[in-house]
């Protein structure tokens, strides 16, 4: 599955929640933003007040407006949903994928929340025991929207032990949104989904 890894943020006291990336990854596409200006900047005025930057101008220009322009495609590239618990109401951004398509709605339009696991070969192999991704997926009536993931959780289970032995910290994230948003939480964290 590729998509960013979102994050929840709870935000006044529950009123807000915001699934979204990573600080560090929105503070790194903002870095790539701004250094990029700043390089391109740099390429264009350092020959007009005579400073000697290494490298030719035209270089810095060339890389510093290539990484701006990548830092824009990324912010714009990365999914998000913030729901508005009092109003009760969201809004998801799908991100460049689907042309930047941004589409909101009331929560009667949510359908479930829905907690999977699926097997984690790569961590299976690191930890000894069998790794496993749970995920937390929220899905629309009707199929208006394709489904969301809005959070994934890597675990490794012992030998021997249920699959759902570690999903407790989802299962509990999946809770509290599921009870704020008034939606269905269905918990697949038994068995392992394909």
């Amino acid at each position: 599955m590729l998509q960013t890894r979102l994050f929840p943020y709870f935000q006044g006291e529950g009123r807000r929640i915001l699934f979204a990336a990573a600080p560090a990854y929105l503070w790194l596409v903002r870095i790539c933003v701004v250094g990029g200006i700043l390089g391109a900047l740099a390429g264009f005025v350092a020959p007009i007040v005579g400073i000697q930057l290494p490298l030719y101008p035209g270089w810095w220009v060339l890389v510093g407006s290539l990484v701006a322009a990548a830092g824009v495609v990324a912010a714009l590239s990365l999914p998000s949903i913030s729901f508005n618990v009092g109003e009760r109401a969201y809004r998801r951004w799908d991100g460049i994928s689907s042309l930047g398509r941004q589409t909101g709605g009331r929560f009667d339009a949510l359908d479930a929340l829905v907690v999977t696991a699926h097997q984690n070969l790569t961590a299976s192999v690191m930890s000894g025991g069998l790794g496993v991704e749970f995920r937390l997926t929220l899905h629309w009536r009707g199929a208006i929207q394709p489904p969301l993931l809005l959070a994934l959780d890597h675990r490794s289970v012992p030998g021997g032990a249920p699959l759902s032995i570690s999903a407790g910290s989802i299962l509990q994230l999946a809770q509290r949104v599921s009870t704020a948003l008034g939606v269905r939480l269905y918990d697949n964290s038994a068995v392992l989904s394909r």
